[in-house]
């Protein structure tokens, strides 16, 4: 049987062993069939809840059909623009299937009340479509994003029944508090984690509300689950979770580039990071672009749209795996592939305990857990309140001296930015760090990846190295409806994910930034 997937990987990156026991314990077939016995008697409870993705490739013509139907009742409202209020894997795939849109889809993923202010204005929200997705309906960060679109509407005098839409599990308390302000409200499939729902209401109405064209999806993937569910060694999910286990023993880390589908490796990161980062094991993906995929990063994987590249780049020269196929069909295959790996791994794939460990110490955090002694600040408007010793560097040069000394000795590197928006100058200061130590190093930015990689960077492969940046706010932002603000709520995302860390003695540095100018200039003294 074909299927609308290849993968071509080296053969010195394939394990046998691991084929031949997936093969043999019929993994494929039972995962096709919902068997949640697959990763032992401990997450079988857990795994019988979060299979509903697999059956739900059948139904991504529904899907499609939800879709056109709200997209003809938005037909009569002008916008120019999707805000999509989401955290982690309810927001990475719709980014990635709205590269090519019409209309921009913009995510609301950070509580920063510069980036809120910026993305939420009411000239913004004027224009604007926005899309509130949480499938378990309690995301703090999401319900706090809606409250102040809701409250920010109604100052602007914008009719937000007609702006808003809800997409949510059934029964829960979003759902409820969408239907009483009339909302448009699409509900998900209730046993579809939000990681593994880019095939679901989660991943593709929003997108098709930006204008993105999804019609080809169904039939591709169709052909696709039948060919994964074969019990076969040339089974390419097979084949692909056997060399993921290798580079999880090699190093930890693999590097995912895609020129022609942007975007993509970004969401397998969290995908492959959060399934499988526990128990102490676990492996770190990290989305590269084919300029800056490194001999130091783990194994190279390729991931094609065409067998012909239309960049005329010819990256597989570099890489020890290519995985070619329509960007429906990766979504399916990938969430495939991480199953069968966290079975050859023997952890849940499903669960996220220290996600769930990081968001208790956040609740738990006073208003004076925030202040640091002893601070240094190495230079105007940076102040170090972690070091990695007791005695915190006082210039820069310190600073980073120490800073790359410690990643000489890391697993891998990730600079964790709390910022209203992405960062040029901590991206270049991650690619030295990783070519002046030789450990790889990435950038995650928050408190989205505390939804996704952070999962891995707590209980997953000790080892790592973190450097937390948060820069303050130019102004704070109240909670309408709460005694709290953005500026508390992401400053103690900030310390609470720090405290975690900590206690698990990974090793951590710690900067509070007044601004971008900062961040330059210490990106410029490298």
């Amino acid at each position: 049987m074909s299927s609308f997937i290849k993968a071509d990987i080296d053969d010195a990156a394939l394990a046998e062993a691991s084929i031949d026991y997936l093969v043999a314990s019929k993994a494929a077939s039972r995962l096709r069939e919902g068997d949640a016995t697959l990763w032992g008697k401990a997450a079988a409870a857990e795994a019988s809840e979060r299979l509903g993705w697999v059956s739900a490739a059948s139904d991504i013509v529904d899907v499609i059909a939800q879709g056109e139907e709200l997209c003809t009742k938005l037909s009569t409202i002008d916008y120019s623009r999707v805000l999509l209020c989401g955290m982690g894997g309810s927001s990475l795939a719709p980014q990635v299937m709205t590269n090519d849109s019409p209309i921009p889809l913009i995510a609301i993923d950070s509580i920063h009340p510069d980036f809120i202010d910026a993305t939420m204005s009411p000239e913004s929200l004027a224009q604007s479509v926005v899309i509130v997705s949480s499938k378990s309906g309690g995301t703090s960060e999401t319900r706090t994003q809606l409250a102040i679109c809701e409250d920010r509407m109604s100052k602007a005098g914008i009719n937000a029944a007609e702006r808003i839409i809800v997409i949510t599990d059934p029964d829960s308390e979003l759902e409820e508090h969408a239907r009483l302000r009339g909302y448009k409200t699409i509900l998900g499939h209730p046993h579809v984690g939000g990681r593994y729902s880019a095939l679901t209401v989660f991943g593709m109405i929003p997108a098709m509300v930006a204008g993105a064209k999804l019609d080809e999806v169904a039939p591709s993937v169709f052909q696709t689950v039948r060919a994964l569910s074969r019990d076969s060694a040339d089974n390419p999910a097979i084949r692909v979770a056997s060399a993921l286990k290798i580079a999880v023993e090699r190093s930890g880390t693999a590097q995912f580039f895609s020129p022609e589908l942007p975007g993509l490796p970004a969401w397998i990161e969290q995908l492959v990071a959060e399934s499988t980062g526990k128990d102490g094991r676990g492996l770190l993906p990290i989305a590269r672009t084919s300029k800056t995929v490194t001999q130091t990063g783990g194994m190279v994987v390729h991931l094609r749209e065409h067998e012909t590249s239309a960049s005329g780049l010819d990256a597989d020269a570099d890489a020890e795996m290519t995985v070619t196929g329509p960007l429906g069909v990766h979504f399916y295959f990938w969430e495939v592939v991480t199953s069968l790996l966290c079975m050859l791994l023997e952890v849940n794939p499903f669960d996220q305990p220290d996600v769930e460990r990081t968001k208790r110490a956040a609740r738990g955090m006073k208003p004076g857990d925030l202040l640091s002694a002893n601070v240094t600040e190495p230079c105007e408007g940076l102040e170090v309140t972690v070091g990695l010793s007791k005695a915190k560097p006082e210039t820069l040069d310190a600073l980073l001296t120490e800073f790359i000394g410690a990643a000489n000795g890391a697993a891998y590197v990730v600079i964790q930015a709390f910022l209203p928006e992405r960062s040029e100058a901590l991206e270049t200061l991650a690619k030295t760090v990783e070519l002046r130590s030789g450990t790889p190093a990435t950038v995650s930015y928050g408190p989205s990846y505390l939804h996704s990689t952070g999962q891995l960077h707590k209980g997953g492969q000790p080892g790592g190295l973190f450097l937390s940046v948060y820069q303050k706010a130019a102004h704070d932002v109240r909670v309408p409806g709460t005694i709290t603000s953005l500026g508390w709520l992401c400053e103690t995302a900030a310390m609470a994910d720090q405290k975690v860390l900590r206690g698990l003695d990974r090793q951590l540095m710690a900067l509070r930034v007044a601004n971008t100018k900062v961040l330059s200039l210490l990106a410029q003294h490298l």
